[in-house]
């Protein structure tokens, strides 16, 4: 009998339709020759007792999520993994999101540390930038991203969903426009890279650049005034949003900053497909002759190396 989790069943199939007593996944045993469609989801979950089947090779057993716990417990899983209906809104009342930030759990051995890993990036850099798991954010199960203001106040947390591609993908708790999500050290670095979402910020402090995520579009009041003295890189979306507010931003800096540039991505629409597509050699490669064209006798990207390299070792 195989061991399975439902991680390795959402990694491998994240398409998976939920909302229903019984999902259907593609099967990790049969092969990866088949078409990965609708049609080859041969492998039934029934969510509310974790036992599965796979109807073309007959492998079956019970995930390993409800081997060691209480039918209560079960129920209560069974309810994280897909009897809940999907949809487009969760109310924020009766949610406390703080409170929600405190019970949340290490990454390590967490679904969001698969999810992290599926994305590109090490979670032990994750952890360091503070990234924690929750099996019930806004009832679902979400990686953490910490929003926190110049003095390092947590004033927000940013839940990025691990399944359910086809319903509403974030949901943030808290006031997110007075915070930023920052990579490890980067507001004390000489080099900064702005970007939109945090995902995009650890992908390029995987390549040794100090990221700082607005969390969108916007900026919190102080960040301007905190990156004037630094040499910053503007490194939001190939997309119109991402152009106008770089626009915006480089605006507003140029007059204080004497090392400013627009770090637009090469491929992809953010710096998460970058690495993703490009991988981490040849993203930073394409970083640092970025630099080398626009910033005259500056060094390329060395900042805060050591705390990144460290949590870099299981690339």
């Amino acid at each position: 009998m195989n061991a399975l989790t439902l991680a390795e069943l959402e990694l491998y199939d994240p398409r998976s339709r939920t909302g229903r007593s019984q999902r259907r996944f593609l099967c990790l045993f049969c092969g990866a020759d088949k078409p990965r469609d609708a049609a080859h989801r041969s492998l039934s979950l029934n969510v509310q007792t974790g036992r599965w089947i796979c109807h073309r090779c007959g492998e079956r057993g019970l995930l390993n999520d409800f081997s060691t716990i209480s039918p209560n417990k079960a129920m209560q899983l069974a309810t994280i993994i897909g009897l809940y209906r999907n949809t487009s809104k969760f109310p924020e009342s009766g949610f406390d999101w703080k409170k929600a930030w405190e019970k949340s759990a290490n990454l390590s051995d967490s679904p969001g540390a698969a999810y992290i890993q599926q994305r590109g990036v090490p979670p032990a850099l994750a952890r360091l930038a503070g990234v924690r798991y929750s099996p019930r954010w806004y009832k679902r199960p979400a990686a953490l991203f910490p929003i926190r203001d110049q003095g390092g106040n947590l004033v927000a947390v940013s839940g990025r969903f691990i399944s359910e591609r086809n319903a509403l993908k974030t949901m943030t708790g808290g006031t997110k426009s007075l915070g930023v999500f920052s990579t490890p050290g980067a507001l004390k670095s000489r080099v900064i890279a702005v970007v939109e979402g945090p995902m995009d910020g650890l992908s390029l402090a995987f390549c040794h650049l100090p990221a700082v995520a607005m969390m969108g579009t916007s900026w919190p009041d102080w960040l301007p005034e905190a990156i004037a003295s630094k040499q910053v890189l503007i490194a939001t979306n190939a997309d119109a949003a991402g152009d106008e507010v770089a626009g915006h931003l480089v605006e507003l800096l140029s007059a204080d900053t004497s090392h400013l540039v627009r770090l637009r991505p090469p491929v992809g629409k953010d710096w998460n497909d970058v690495l993703r597509q490009l991988g981490r050699k040849q993203a930073q490669d394409f970083i640092r002759k970025r630099i080398a064209e626009v910033f005259v006798n500056v060094q390329p990207v060395k900042a805060n190396q050591s705390l990144i390299a460290a949590a870099s070792q299981s690339a």
